[in-house]
This record gives C-alpha cells, structure tokens and sequence, in this order.
C-alpha cells in the first residue's frame, strides 16, 4: 500500500503486527509506507490503533512480527531488533504527543525548544538560531521568556511542536496533537501543520478529526488495527457508508452534499468545502 518508493519512502512497514496480550492485536497485518515530503494523516476510531502506529513510525515501539525501516535503516525484521538501528533512526525522528504537558521538560519557553538541541550536543549559537526559528515558525517568538504552565492549550502543544522541530527530524509524527484542544486551539495546530506541509517536512497526523484530513495527500483509516481504507481525502471520504461503519464522521461538506440531493437540490458530491460552495453560488446547484 501507499505511494512512495523503496527510494523516496522515509518510513516503511511490511505486514506488522503488535498485540499488548488483547483478545486481538493493536496492529494486525498492516503494510505503509511515508514519502518523502508527504503529509499522511490517519484516521481511526479510539482503539483502532491510531497510537500504536505512532509509536512504531517513531521508533519508540517494535513491533511483534513483520519489517520496519525507518529514515533510512532497517530496526526491524526477520533478525528481530536492531538496537543499534533504531538508536541512529530515532535522531532523525520527532514525535509530538497528544497531551502537550507529557513533552514540557523546563521552566522556559526558550530553554525547552532548546532541550532537544542540547541533548544531541550542538554547538551553543547552533542552538540559539534553531530555538528562534522554531519559536517564531509557531508565533510563540514573542514568548520565549514566559512560563509554559501559564499558556493555553494551543500555545502548549505550539511549544511542543517547536521543541520537536528544533531537533531537524525528517519525519515528524503528531499523534493526535488536537484532541484536547478547542477549535480555536486546533486551527492553530493545523496552521503549523499547514506550512510545515508547504516547507516540504514529511508528516504523518494522527486524527479522528475528519476535518483535518482535508489537505493531507493521502489518507489513510485504521479499523481494529488494520487498514480499511487508503487514498487522497476525496478517494477516503467518498466511501461514505463505511467510514460511518467505523465509528467516524463524514467531513461536513460531504454530509451536506447528502442532505441538499436528499432535498431534491443537484450537486457533485465532494468533501472539498470551498468546492461546495462554488457549486452552490453557481447556476448549476438548482437553487
């Protein structure tokens, strides 16, 4: 599955499983891989194995079975575990989790982005241009004097993000870095995402947002630790009847689509809204 080569493909799984002892594996069969320069998000209900998989793609898990290559290395096959391996792939990966606090090692906006940087034991000025571009990439610049526990959520896991930057990962994994934020807190995070996708970072989002699939180049739904569904947000989302089947939301613009034909109004499906919206301003929408 997937689109990228063996050459251009950051991170690749072959046919991995991990069970934590469970009546059934938290990954099951599952073959992916990460293009360089993409942005893959994956969706899934809670227990679909959303996490597992970051852990794995961030080389902070082994799997049970099956072949993981990560930035360039194989950490895991036929052999079992490379330590070593997965020792040099881990530097050039960033992991962001869920709960910014989790992250948060320092009293200093400053000094946490500068965390990372110092434990891979770069030169100080190295360090201090890496902590202001970070700081200003997230709009936190004006902040890198301020307590972290005094900022809000948003801001928080803009921190985080930073901190994981800072460190030059050439895949970073955000493992659901909205769940415990508003909207406003959310879009924030998305706009990071937005232009880190823009800079050319390779990134793979874990979400049950659909909304936030919308501009990825590939999507791809997990179900019971399998992968269900695979392929652009358009492809995904247009299997409408099974991605309600897995416990998820349609986009908004795909819903509404069903409801307007359901009131008789003719409209090309899409889960694009500013697509909807041309169709429904032009003549061609029957209103």
């Amino acid at each position: 599955m997937g689109t990228a080569s063996a050459d251009t493909a950051l991170a690749r799984l072959e046919h991995v499983t991990l069970s934590y002892g469970g009546p059934r594996p938290a990954l099951d069969d599952v073959t992916l891989d990460v293009g360089e320069g993409e942005w893959l998000c994956v969706l899934g209900a809670n227990g679909s194995g959303k996490s597992t998989l970051a852990g794995i793609l961030s080389g902070l898990v082994a799997p049970d079975a099956g072949r993981v290559r990560l930035a360039g290395r194989d950490v895991f096959g036929e052999g079992g575990v490379d330590r070593q391996g997965y020792r040099e792939a881990r530097r050039s990966l960033g992991l962001v989790f869920q709960n910014p606090d989790d992250q948060i090692v320092t009293t200093v906006v400053a000094d946490d982005v500068a965390f990372g940087p110092e434990n891979l034991g770069l030169p100080a000025e190295e360090i201090t241009r890496r902590v202001r571009r970070e700081l200003r990439r997230v709009a936190l610049d004006g902040l890198a004097d301020a307590d972290p526990t005094r900022l809000s959520g948003g801001q928080k896991q803009r921190l985080a993000i930073a901190g994981t930057l800072a460190m030059e990962p050439s895949l970073i994994v955000l493992d659901e870095p909205g769940a415990l934020l508003d909207v406003r807190g959310r879009r924030s995070i998305m706009h990071v995402i937005e232009r880190l996708h823009d800079a050319g970072r390779t990134i793979v989002h874990i979400t049950h947002f659909m909304e936030e699939a919308l501009g990825a180049d590939r999507v791809v739904v997990l179900e019971r630790g399998r992968v269900a569904l695979e392929g652009t947000p358009g492809e995904v989302f247009s299997h409408g009847g099974e991605i309600r089947s897995f416990g998820l939301d349609e986009p908004f613009a795909a819903r509404a689509c069903d409801a307007l034909e359901g009131r008789g109004v003719e409209v090309r499906w899409t889960c694009d809204p500013d697509d909807l919206a041309d169709q429904l301003c032009g003549t061609g929408a029957g209103l």
